[in-house]
């Protein structure tokens, strides 16, 4: 209702009755959204606070308002020291003009449209918001329309508030709520004189709506406040929207967000599981080697696969194999990573053991957000969630993909070149080095920062980004080795990008490319 034309009459009326003979001493801008105008008149001072964002504008009328000593900038400067003539009001507009000599400045109040638009004698000058790009063609000589009821033809309340919009919605549930539609002509005349009466009285109520707060001319659901100013109205609303309202619907997005994080959570648990008993039921690389080296004799050069006799189960079994690589060297391979099995058991659970964790400390959160009774201690919380805001991606610099996460930059290589050059020569000895484990795929480095651990979800989304740009970015879970760059070194004859790794840690998570590592308040 605040951006409603009766309401805002009742406004320029009441700024009609204080700001003539008022010097604008300023005019400035120390927030995106936020026009500050002080007028002034010997020791007399009165403050408009135009707070203009596509998700909600409101006029503030504070008693005093102390500007800030830097990133501050002046707006509108034709009208410095300039003296208000008079505020009037285009007709059936929500809208109205602070007349002064040779200029007009057009407070155009249209919900998420609303602008601060200054003319020089009915001309366009400038304008506070640069990009409503549809307001430079605005002619203040023509804007307004004439209000003039028919209580003869009263159609249904849809049909009526199409003739007259600038009722605006309230007004439109407000006379359902009477029963227009359901009654005859003579009760429809008399629900909607009613309604009209309701209108041009100065009586206003402030609006508890399970948390949110809104202005209405009609006493309905929770009353929390009554004016008989529209200005102190107006100002009781900008601060309870931004002491209640607004602190609930960032409540909404923490919650939203961190009900993501658990079902995603949940779904890696259960994926985890899912891996981790297929690897405790399924048998160790190690038998498969000895079958194979038991069966060296039958095993043809350059096969693929091989049907072998399996004497741990008294069965011939078909095993797939390396044709670029003799059976006795893939046979060691499979006995090293039987070697490393119990390693990645371990690394399995203990990320299953991290997760339920990370859903016991989300749950925490999410109830000390609902019960957050002022901003202050909700945006201890907020914060610890920003730090997961999204990534800066370049593709600059030293020709890797580059993005940036909590701070922390990481790089990817491109190709088996571009890893070589990465891991060669850019990373840095204490940098820590990640790569899908068993399979090609792009060295990811996480840069340094002198005195700083790695935090947990930095290598995390480094290492899901691993495991994306590899040969197991479609698998449910992949494990990859994350490693201090000095642990890594090139061996003498080795194909390009390949690498020895001396010392590993092994983790197991979810390929995500780099369009899939946020999330949003």
């Amino acid at each position: 209702m605040h951006n409603n034309y009766f309401f805002i009459k009742n406004i320029s009326s009441e700024l009609g009755e204080i700001l003539p003979g008022m010097q604008l001493a300023e005019c400035f801008s120390q927030n995106k959204d936020e026009l500050i105008l002080i007028f002034t008149h010997q020791e007399k001072e009165f403050v408009i606070q135009a707070h203009l964002t596509s998700v909600f504008s409101v006029l503030n009328f504070p008693k005093e308002y102390f500007r800030a000593k830097k990133n501050t900038v002046n707006l509108f400067n034709e009208l410095k020291n300039a003296t208000v003539e008079s505020v009037t009001q285009p007709e059936g507009e929500r809208a109205f003009v602070i007349n002064f000599h040779g200029y007009q400045l057009l407070f155009k109040l249209f919900g998420n449209r609303a602008n601060i638009i200054l003319f020089e004698q009915g001309t366009f000058c400038k304008m506070f918001k640069n990009s409503l790009r549809q307001d430079l063609n605005l002619d203040i000589n023509s804007i307004g329309r004439v209000v003039d009821f028919d209580l003869t033809a009263l159609p249904d309340v849809r049909t009526f508030i199409k003739q007259y919009p600038f009722l605006g919605k309230e007004t439109a549930e407000y006379l359902t709520e009477l029963g227009y539609d359901d009654a005859d002509s003579n009760g429809r005349r008399s629900i909607l004189q009613k309604v009209l009466d309701t209108l041009n009285q100065k009586h206003f109520y402030l609006i508890n709506d399970d948390g949110q707060y809104h202005l209405s001319f009609f006493a309905h659901g929770e009353v929390a406040q009554e004016f008989t100013s529209a200005i102190e109205a107006s100002s009781a609303l900008y601060v309870h929207f931004f002491k209640y309202t607004w602190l609930n619907r960032q409540k909404q997005a923490l919650e939203s967000k961190l009900g993501q994080l658990i079902k995603k959570t949940e779904k890696y648990i259960e994926n985890a599981y899912s891996k981790l008993i297929e690897l405790e039921e399924k048998a160790s690389p190690s038998q498969t080697a000895d079958i194979i080296m038991a069966n060296l004799h039958a095993i043809p050069p350059k096969a693929e696969s091989v049907n072998l006799y399996d004497f741990y189960n008294d069965r011939h079994v078909d095993i797939s194999l390396n044709p670029d690589m003799s059976p006795q060297k893939f046979a060691s391979k499979l006995y090293q990573k039987a070697k490393n099995r119990p390693v990645e058991l371990q690394s399995i659970r203990d990320n299953i053991a991290g997760g339920e964790s990370r859903i016991q400390e989300y749950k925490n959160d999410l109830q000390l957000a609902k019960e957050a009774e002022n901003y202050k201690s909700f945006n201890k919380i907020k914060k610890k969630y920003e730090r997961e805001d999204p990534e800066k991606v370049s593709t600059t610099e030293g020709n890797f993909k580059t993005f940036e996460f909590m701070g922390f930059k990481i790089l990817v290589g491109r190709n088996a070149a571009n890893n070589d050059v990465l891991t060669q020569q850019y990373a840095a000895k204490n940098d820590l080095w990640l790569h899908a484990r068993d399979v090609s795929g792009s060295h990811v480095v996480i840069r340094n920062k002198p005195g700083k651990p790695f935090p947990a979800p930095v290598i995390e989304k480094a290492a899901s980004v691993a495991a994306f740009y590899s040969k197991r970015k479609t698998d449910s879970l992949c494990p990859v080795i994350v490693t201090e760059k000095k642990f890594v070194r090139k061996v003498k004859g080795a194909p390009t990008g390949a690498v020895k790794v001396e010392k590993e840690k092994v983790i197991m998570v979810e390929p995500a490319g780099l369009t899939h590592l946020s999330f949003r308040v």
